[in-house]
């Protein structure tokens, strides 16, 4: 019997619908019929931009217009928020009601504070750097990525998914230095860190996942589908931590990050 038959993941904990404009061909309405067909939960955690923001401008994150933006969705937006949170629980036991949330270069979370305590999981993201846009040198950049990692993690988001993602999609650099900062971090607020099979980022991964495992900070689960094809498709996980011996369900259980205990 192999590895992906002996053992499972309790749970995938970043996966997008048409609730986000990045997503292809995933909607609540083909979760629902796709009741039983897994053996894990499936967390719904909609980009909290795309929600909050009206449509044409849910694309705007990365913009200097987003605070006005923001202060322009204060209501209409937590109406959205309210909808869209009707209507994933409205799906059953099988799947969590979750954000990935967004928040502005100041820390301000991109989705109204007082109802993330009822979401079942959170996962925090950085989708926007100014530094970057601006083309300002990498030092200034990435003293950003640090500066919202910080603020994320201020607001109490159980998962901090991609940690590497904007960074790498925009060529700059993730060195050792960095990925012990986050683990640092992590360790330090009770953070889990995400292996995110989406958009991979292979050295960052590896370097994140052996200082998690020497310094006790919780892996999540996370595939990201922004496709259908992407649901249930942990091959990347798996191979990850079989690669530093987590090949048995206890071992996975002793390293991965539970909502139910969290």
């Amino acid at each position: 019997m192999s590895f992906v038959e002996k053992t499972r993941f309790h749970a995938d904990y970043h996966t997008h619908t048409e609730h986000s404009y990045c997503c292809e061909d995933i909607t609540t309405q083909r979760l629902s019929r796709s009741q039983g067909e897994w053996s894990h939960q499936i967390a719904i955690t909609d980009h909290s931009a795309h929600l909050v923001f009206p449509t044409e401008a849910r694309g705007r994150l990365d913009s200097d217009e987003a605070p006005a933006i923001l202060a322009a969705s204060a209501t209409d937006g937590r109406e959205r928020v309210l909808r869209y949170l009707e209507r994933v629980r409205a799906l059953g036991g099988g799947f969590l009601a979750g954000t990935e949330l967004d928040i502005l270069p100041d820390g301000r979370p991109v989705f109204p504070e007082d109802l993330l305590p009822e979401l079942d999981v959170v996962v925090g993201a950085i989708h926007a750097l100014p530094a970057v846009r601006r083309g300002q040198p990498v030092e200034v950049a990435l003293a950003e990525w640090r500066s919202q990692t910080e603020a994320l993690m201020a607001l109490g988001v159980p998962i901090l998914g991609h940690p590497f993602r904007y960074l790498v999609q925009h060529r700059l650099p993730v060195r050792p230095a960095d990925v012990a900062w986050l683990v640092d971090q992590a360790a330090a607020r009770g953070v889990a860190l995400e292996i995110n099979s989406h958009y991979l980022c292979a050295e960052p991964d590896r370097w994140m996942v052996e200082a998690c495992l020497q310094r006790g900070v919780r892996l999540a689960i996370g595939t990201d589908a922004h496709r259908w094809s992407e649901h249930g498709d942990f091959h990347y996980h798996r191979k990850l931590l079989a690669d530093y011996g987590i090949t048995t369900q206890a071992a996975l259980d002793a390293v991965l990050f539970d909502h139910r205990q969290a």
